[in-house]
């Protein structure tokens, strides 16, 4: 209440460490202020003030909280603390992933909050030491894909599951990248190729599941149609029936196969949205059509939709993340053989311009 009118005259977002702007207060004369690392704000202190922020960061380190801090006029610091805390299911589900991990599943923890807050989450996921890699900056996370990218092969592939800005270069250059619809940047969902309205990690399972069985019906259809063509085609060539039976039974069974993958997976969709509609109706699961979890499902799209108007303003700041992710898209099209189309003509596979 009663408080002065501020006017802003500039502003700039540093990814991986803060916000500045440059305010004005009851036409005072500007000033510089800064929210992020406490690193960020320490920019332009004098010794004895960055101690204290020093000595500050220390205790809550050893506490495990994060810490936010705020600059402004006469070198006033607002210090945030923040604790992570586990969504509902989301221990349970990252289980069930772990549980893949003699097929050669491997679960890696990338964060930028520090230490001992990333060991203290791990610990609730029973996630090894080793396996946590804290403090990251957003070029570290696009750097440690693209080693796991080189060591594991293109076949294998690396799913990089991400949310804010920072994480956009890494959801980049994954091979599959999913970006949760709830806390997602405008930045994160343009460069994603998966996003989670429904839930987190909580919804991995399922989509890893999912995925498997999308292969193993596609190769059944595979399978069915060579031996439904190798079967009508040696009679057809010995004039035992004739040439058109043999192409109506070929694309029948391919059509066969189609709608069977289809069914499949309609099934499981909404198998899911009675499991959504019973936790949202319990005990009329049977009287309730799934049209609450469609509803669900719209509501948070506008709100993503919102969101995303919403983060329009701050692009112009994150300019440097497009150069970096158009890069990564640039790399991954020549590798996968995709041409791209510019004003001087078509770039192949070698980077060429044809």
């Amino acid at each position: 209440k009663d408080l002065p009118p501020v006017a802003l005259e500039g502003f700039k977002a540093v990814p991986g460490k803060g916000v500045l702007a440059e305010l004005s207060v009851a036409g005072s004369p500007t000033f510089t202020a800064r929210m992020g690392s406490l690193a960020f704000v320490k920019i332009g202190m004098t010794d004895e003030e960055a101690a204290r922020l020093d000595a500050i960061d220390l205790r809550d380190e050893e506490s495990g909280c994060g810490v936010m801090a705020a600059l402004v006029m006469d070198h006033e610091v607002a210090i945030f603390r923040f604790k992570d805390a586990l969504r509902s299911g989301a221990a349970d589900a990252l289980q069930t992933l772990r549980q893949l991990e003699p097929e050669g599943f491997e679960m890696l923890m990338l964060t930028g909050d520090r230490l001992t807050s990333a060991q203290q989450v791990a610990a609730q996921l029973d996630l090894p030491p080793e396996r946590v890699y804290a403090g990251m900056a957003p070029e570290e996370k696009l750097a440690k894909v693209r080693e796991l990218s080189t060591k594991h092969g293109e076949e294998a592939g690396v799913l990089m599951v991400g949310e804010g800005v920072n994480d956009a270069p890494a959801l980049a250059a994954a091979r599959v990248g999913a970006v949760v619809a709830e806390r997602s940047s405008a930045i994160s969902e343009a460069v994603a190729d998966v996003i989670l309205l429904q839930g987190g990690v909580e919804s991995l399972p399922f989509l890893y599941a999912k995925a498997r069985q999308t292969v193993r019906v596609v190769k059944q259809g595979i399978v069915l149609a060579m031996l439904t063509l190798l079967g009508s085609a040696i009679p057809a060539g010995l004039g035992i029936i004739p040439l058109w039976f043999t192409v109506l039974l070929h694309e029948g069974q391919s059509r066969a196969a189609t709608d069977q993958a289809n069914t499949d997976n309609f099934n499981d969709s909404a198998r899911q949205h009675e499991e959504k509609a019973t936790d949202l109706y319990p005990g009329e699961q049977r009287c309730r059509p799934s049209h609450p979890t469609h509803v669900d499902d719209m509501a948070q799209l506008l709100e993503a939709t919102a969101k995303e108007t919403a983060d329009m303003a701050a692009l112009d700041a994150t300019a440097e993340y497009y150069a970096t992710i158009y890069e990564e898209e640039r790399r991954l099209l020549y590798q996968r053989g995709f041409p791209l189309e510019t004003p001087y003509g078509s770039v192949g596979s070698e980077g060429k311009v044809n």
